[in-house]
């Protein structure tokens, strides 16, 4: 795949992580039984969304016009009157799928912003986003075998508890942390503490889906060496294993501290708690009450920076030729006529 077919995917994937992160947070992460969801208006949470809304728009229109190119075999100078074809191909169908749903989403939050009760319309918006990942499994190596198979729900699962996961994480550096001091406020303790459930559950699912991906793309283990597919599966393995370790640090130091520093009760003790944090190389005494918030905002910037280049490499690896194939040169690109004309 080339680079030029690869940063509007990549850019289109973070866009519906910005867009994640601000539902998640808007809807979910900053409620408590006491209180009702944060206001759009009211934080930081509507800015993040309609910059992620903004560059999700674009970046599908960009990889409308270099997936058309590489279907018609044509330079991007030359790919306008190729556009009412493509659009009539699977690939384009799926496409203008996605652009009606960033509609509909981009329509849904409007409504949000101007409503005092938006629960329901938080999982109207978070629905709309999992179509939106559909139609990008639906478009990659992942719908191979057709159209909702097991290989294309597993991927699009996969992608949207990333999304969910590094989603989170930015809505609590940008609305829940941004103006938070070291005197925690119980609301910053309940918010994390809620994320954190949240991001436990989503780190399960990428885990179980990404298992199931490397098992039926891979025909055998000497491929992870062999082949750039396997390659790029080790490195987002790698990756993986350095955001447990930031995160059992994060889920089993940083937030029972910072529920110890607003005067809440410590959450319940499991037996994988200390030794999450053994393997994390933590020690409690290290996160102190004066300092908590500053180490936990490093560490959650830390998991973006991590959890963005997985992105890519997740990216790559739903468009790169899986090492079942990788001997097989007569299978048609991902991105050619022959492929999305079924």
């Amino acid at each position: 795949m080339s680079l030029l077919a690869l940063l509007p995917s990549w850019i289109e994937i973070l866009s519906l992580t910005i867009c994640t992160g601000a539902v998640l947070g808007a809807g979910w992460l900053t409620s408590t039984p006491d209180s009702p969801p944060l206001l759009w208006r009211d934080n930081n949470l509507g800015k993040v969304f309609g910059i992620g809304i903004g560059a999700a728009f674009l970046s599908a229109a960009l990889a409308f016009l270099v997936r058309s190119t590489e279907m018609g075999d044509v330079p991007l100078s030359e790919v306008v009157p190729m556009l009412p074809a493509v659009l009539r191909s699977h690939y384009g169908q799926l496409w203008l799928g996605r652009m009606v749903a960033l509609a509909l989403l981009s329509g849904t939050a409007l409504a949000a912003r101007r409503l005092e009760q938006r629960g329901s319309l938080s999982w109207v918006m978070m629905a709309l986003i999992a179509v939106v990942c559909g139609t990008e499994s639906a478009t990659g190596h992942a719908a191979d075998a057709g159209d909702f198979t097991l290989p294309e729900f597993m991927d699009g699962l996969h992608l949207m508890a990333v999304l969910i996961w590094c989603g989170g994480l930015i809505a609590l550096d940008r609305a829940v942390l941004r103006d938070a001091t070291e005197e925690v406020a119980p609301r910053v303790a309940e918010a994390v503490s809620r994320f954190s459930r949240v991001a436990g559950w989503a780190v399960l699912v990428v885990a179980a889906t990404a298992a199931y991906n490397t098992v039926i793309n891979l025909d055998e283990v000497s491929s992870l060496m062999t082949t750039l597919y396997g390659g790029i599966v080790v490195g987002k393995g790698a990756l993986f294993c350095a955001l447990l370790e930031v995160g059992a640090f994060n889920r089993y130091l940083v937030v029972p501290a910072l529920r110890e520093s607003a005067g809440l009760d410590p959450l319940r003790s499991t037996l994988i708690g200390p030794i999450a944090a053994a393997v994390a190389g933590a020690n409690p005494s290290l996160v102190g009450k004066g300092t908590v918030v500053r180490r936990f905002r490093a560490t959650v910037r830390i998991e973006i920076l991590l959890l963005v280049v997985m992105l890519l490499l997740a990216t790559v690896l739903r468009h790169e030729t899986p090492a079942k194939y990788a001997k097989h040169d007569h299978l048609p690109a991902v991105g050619s006529v022959e492929h999305h004309a079924h």
